[in-house]
């Protein structure tokens, strides 16, 4: 007998009910006849007395008097120029637990439309935070990846320069909107006007 949680179980039946687990999932997983298996009780700690009750073999009852035996034993149960089984190495992987994935095409189109959305939709924020003195940050993006909200943004600072040009009427009014109460809306002829300015020469309207 042998005690688990405080309980005897009988090592025999334990052992006859292992194994047949053992045939049940090889059998699910491989199919039969694709394997073989072994059985052996080792137990280096104790004396088995009556080996005919083990449920084992006696060949196959390692214990503290042939402990020092269990390689020999072993090599004469799995001999090593005995033929590999074609299914060795996925028997290998089964009782490793190792698990053979296969990546979900949709799962991965899933993620990167996730990472598309959220790089874009967080251009407000990250393009707020690169630093380049005394070069400026020039944004082309396609609609709704977030230009006019990093403008207002933009414009919201107190040390901020900020020039937008946008040819989207919508957009226009409402960048135009906060430059208004801002005091820093002009116009594109304006605004090269007071490049022409900064650079020494005056603008020719006609």
């Amino acid at each position: 007998m042998k005690v688990y949680l405080q309980k005897e179980r009988n090592v025999a039946i334990q052992l006859a009910r292992t194994l047949e687990n053992l045939h049940w999932r090889f059998t699910a997983a491989f199919g039969a006849g694709t394997y073989r298996i072994e059985e052996l009780l080792y137990c280096p700690d104790y004396t088995v007395k009556d080996a005919a009750i083990a449920g084992v073999p006696a060949g196959r009852i390692v214990d503290t008097s042939r402990k020092a035996q269990l390689p020999k034993v072993v090599l004469e149960i799995l001999p090593p120029d005995e033929p590999r089984f074609e299914a060795a190495a996925r028997i290998h992987h089964f009782l490793a637990d190792e698990l053979s994935l296969t990546p979900d095409t949709n799962a991965l189109v899933g993620a990167a439309n996730t990472l598309v959305t959220r790089l874009s939709g967080g251009l407000p924020t990250w393009a707020r935070r690169l630093e380049f003195e005394p070069f400026r940050l020039r944004v082309i993006a396609t609609a709704g990846a977030g230009k006019t909200q990093l403008a207002i943004r933009a414009m919201r600072s107190p040390l901020a320069k900020a020039c937008s040009m946008c040819a989207s009427t919508g957009r226009s009014r409402t960048i135009s909107a906060r430059l208004r109460r801002r005091k820093r809306r002009s116009r594109i002829s304006q605004l090269s006007a007071a490049v022409a300015r900064d650079a020494g020469s005056l603008p020719d309207f006609s």
